[in-house]
């Protein structure tokens, strides 16, 4: 420690590499957690039963991910309606699109989502204050919408006053009937900033298009999804006019399968950017071996005495492997502490629970220590090898 101490500089420049792969790696394996906990969660806020039909084919080669063959209508949600189901129970339909609103001298852009059927019990969510609003008001093209919490106290100060207030939307103006109860904000995306408004509304006076974005439909119970899934199917079949053999024109997903698929892709994502962070680690240690076979240089005439003074090759093993140790697991306490701090900040700005895995602290300490066994091994190996008669002559 005495010799690590003297030389400030250089003992900081080595563990440097250190410090910057450890605290890489941390960050990205707890922000990574964060990520997947805060969409497993939100996928299961919206419920574990949810069934979601897009118009057209999945396919990760295209821009958007789905290859649109014939865009749903709302004739296809009335089909899924009115059929008596055995399986399936609700069905909810829904458009969305980033549309500006103004109140008064305030004008804001937010997402707002057309919907249609059961959307607020299908998607777990609830209103607060007011009323919802009901299919007829779809049909009779009704000018009134329920906003999100933070959209109220955004435009009203306090969400209680928002009930019968007039918002524009693209110049159109709407009464507000209904505020939704908070929910959690998943990443990128916060639900509480969203205004609802009916989809016949929202297609003939704020879109002009017909088509619908996504089909809802949930299962009468979670131990028959893959029956709701296939009754689903067939209706919509049936109502599209595909033949027998043909394949679908439209695509099916569980909430079970999305959420695998999703944290399939995040998991990838961390590992991938883990693995730079683990490059990082490595040309730290490239740079403890090299600032070690200086040291082993500089103190040669240090080892010569030692060994004449009875010190043995297993002595002077130990003194540089200890020393190579002891400067890797300090930058990887270092780059711990500051992986926890980074964490922190970065689940702050992306609006996550921050979670501190165990696994990677303790992983990463013992990364470091066995960086510096590995990468100390040979330049200490090297040292208790020198002869000390030439040892002491060396100048």
């Amino acid at each position: 420690m005495r010799s690590l101490v003297t030389n400030k500089l250089r003992t900081f420049l080595t563990i440097l590499g250190i410090i910057i792969g450890i605290m890489s790696v941390i960050t990205l394996l707890n922000v990574g957690e964060s990520a997947q906990n805060s969409i497993t969660n939100s996928v299961n806020s919206f419920g574990s039963d949810l069934i979601s039909i897009i118009p057209g084919k999945i396919d990760v080669s295209s821009i958007t991910g789905i290859v649109l063959d014939k865009p749903f209508t709302v004739d296809d949600v009335r089909a899924l309606e009115e059929h008596d189901a055995l399986y399936y129970g609700g069905v909810a339909a829904m458009n969305a699109q980033g549309l500006m609103t103004q109140y008064e001298d305030k004008t804001r852009r937010y997402t707002v989502d057309g919907i249609y059927g059961d959307y607020f019990t299908l998607r777990n969510m609830e209103i607060a204050y007011g009323r919802n609003f009901s299919n007829e008001d779809s049909q009779s093209l009704a000018r009134i919408a329920v906003i999100g919490p933070k959209v109220a106290e955004e435009y009203f100060g306090e969400v209680q006053l928002a009930l019968g207030k007039k918002i524009r939307i693209n110049g159109i103006p709407f009464t507000v009937i209904g505020v939704q109860k908070p929910k959690d904000a998943v990443p990128f995306m916060d639900p509480n900033e969203i205004i609802y408004v009916p989809l016949g509304t929202y297609q003939k006076l704020l879109t002009g298009d017909d088509s619908v974005q996504i089909i809802y439909a949930n299962s009468k119970s979670t131990d028959n999804m893959e029956y709701a899934q296939r009754e689903v199917t067939l209706v919509l079949r049936r109502h599209r006019g595909i033949a027998s053999g043909e394949e679908s024109d439209f695509s099916i997903q569980t909430s079970g399968e999305i959420l695998s698929t999703i944290n399939q892709i995040t998991g990838i994502f961390t590992l991938f950017l883990s693995a730079i962070g683990g490059i990082s680690l490595l040309v730290g240690g490239i740079g403890i071996m090299n600032i070690m076979f200086v040291t082993v240089r500089e103190r040669t005439r240090e080892i010569g005495l030692r060994k004449a003074l009875g010190a043995t090759n297993r002595d002077i093993l130990l003194q540089f492997l200890t020393e190579a140790v002891v400067v890797t697991v300090l930058g990887g306490i270092i780059g711990t502490i500051l992986g926890v701090l980074l964490t922190y900040i970065f689940a702050a700005v992306a609006n996550l629970e921050p979670v501190i895995s165990l696994q990677s602290v303790s992983m990463a300490v013992g990364i470091s220590a066995a960086i510096g066994l590995v990468f100390g091994i040979y330049p200490a190996r090297q040292a208790s090898l020198m002869s000390p008669i030439e040892a002491l002559r060396f100048e």
